[in-house]
């Protein structure tokens, strides 16, 4: 279980970190933990937020590639596969799969 207050991270394959991903719908967070198996964390990430009346691209959202890491505080490490798009004219997204890092 993430709680909501929790930011998720995106971080170069070394772990440094790059920025708090800002558009991620927390709606759509989910983590599973597996007692023989690698955890899993799934999310969508939107490419535009709402700043003041003024719409913004997310930040991190063309950087959202396979081999990239999240770091979510008190939970781990994650390694990102290659998310998927969804375009449905109005709206831009990218849903996320990543694997806790012991899967390297």
């Amino acid at each position: 279980m993430v709680n909501k207050g929790k930011s998720i991270y995106l971080c170069r394959p070394n772990g440094e970190k790059i920025c708090v991903l800002n558009g991620v719908d927390t709606s759509t967070v989910l983590y599973e933990e597996h007692l023989k198996d690698y955890d899993e964390l799934s999310f969508t990430v939107d490419r535009y937020i709402e700043v003041d009346g003024t719409y913004i691209e997310s930040n991190g959202y063309d950087m959202l590639h396979a081999y990239m890491e999240l770091l979510i505080e008190d939970v781990g490490r994650f390694q990102m596969q290659e998310p998927s798009t969804a375009n449905d004219g109005n709206r831009e997204s990218k849903s996320i799969l990543a694997y806790s890092l012991e899967k390297e």
